[in-house]
């Protein structure tokens, strides 16, 4: 049977996949400039979507505490 779980784990992995490879690119392009900031910006985003779409569950709690910290 079709699962919309299933689903949501495909596109979120190819979405995933697609970010961290144009982030790649990027990463290539910063260090070949050697722009070092951007570079480290570069790496820090490609760690976020990564957590962000292969460990959703997590990454969704860990939203929630940090929510729940700030406001209450």
């Amino acid at each position: 049977m079709f699962s919309l779980d299933t689903l949501k784990t495909v596109i979120l992995g190819a979405v995933g996949t697609f970010v961290i490879i144009v982030l790649i690119v990027r990463m290539a392009s910063a260090y070949a400039k050697k722009q070092w900031g951007e570079l480290v910006t570069e790496v820090a985003g490609a760690i976020v979507v990564f957590y962000a779409c292969f460990f959703t569950d997590s990454f969704v709690e860990l939203i929630k505490k940090i929510g729940v910290g700030i406001f209450g």
